[in-house]
């Protein structure tokens, strides 16, 4: 889920971005608005939830944990167009431009390659969103079939919910129930565990996640 979903989320932001820092687009003004509109103003939970259920029928998918996630990071966009108006020469479009290259192959040969930094900074981002993510296994995974695919996230907190639903119940009265719950220790472990993978990762991104912060907001 984390790595299908970053992946395209990091696509689709650098696919919008692009024609964004373009100065001669047209329409620009109008294209610039709405994704700024779409920050601000959302269409609420309920509305949302409809239309992954009935529109896209995500409920207890994989799905369900991919989808709500990829076209909600407004942010990125922005941070990734200001990087690609201020951080790569126009004149290099214009060359390609000249040669004959086509806006796809300036996409692809010059724009992701020199975007390096700022498309690695918000995969980190977009990861760090898909792998701490637990609501959309709360809303969308229901019944048996949707605990099959909790993600850990979703685990620690189903963890976390029933211990605290037995203990305040009759049912924590009985020691020998009380005795076999995972403690603390255990849970805080769970927690720990689910932590691994990001803190192998982000020393290897480092480099690329502090210049592209830099150069992606601070220029801008």
């Amino acid at each position: 889920v984390t790595v299908v979903g970053t992946s395209i989320n990091v696509m689709i932001s650098a696919m919008l971005a692009y024609p964004l820092s373009l100065k001669d687009l047209p329409g620009k003004r109008i294209f610039t608005f709405y994704v700024v509109f779409t920050l601000l103003f959302n269409g609420g939970l309920v509305p949302t939830y409809l239309m992954y259920t009935s529109a896209f029928n995500v409920k207890n998918t994989i799905f369900a944990l991919i989808v709500p996630n990829l076209l909600m990071h407004t942010m990125n966009v922005l941070l990734m167009r200001t990087y690609y108006s201020t951080s790569i020469p126009t004149e290099l479009f214009e060359a390609s431009e000249i040669d004959g290259a086509s806006q796809f192959k300036i996409f692809g040969s010059i724009i992701l390659p020199l975007g390096k930094p700022i498309a690695v900074t918000m995969a980190l981002f977009s990861g760090l969103s898909y792998w701490n993510d637990w609501t959309n296994g709360l809303y969308y995974l229901t019944g048996y079939d949707g605990e099959k695919l909790y993600s850990i996230q979703n685990f620690l907190n189903k963890v976390v919910t029933d211990i605290q639903y037995l203990n305040s119940s009759q049912v924590g009265s009985n020691s020998d129930i009380l005795a076999k719950l995972p403690t603390v220790s255990v849970r805080m472990a769970i927690a720990f565990v689910a932590m691994i993978p990001i803190l192998m990762l982000f020393p290897f991104l480092q480099k690329y996640f502090s210049k592209g912060i830099a150069m992606g907001a601070v220029k801008g």
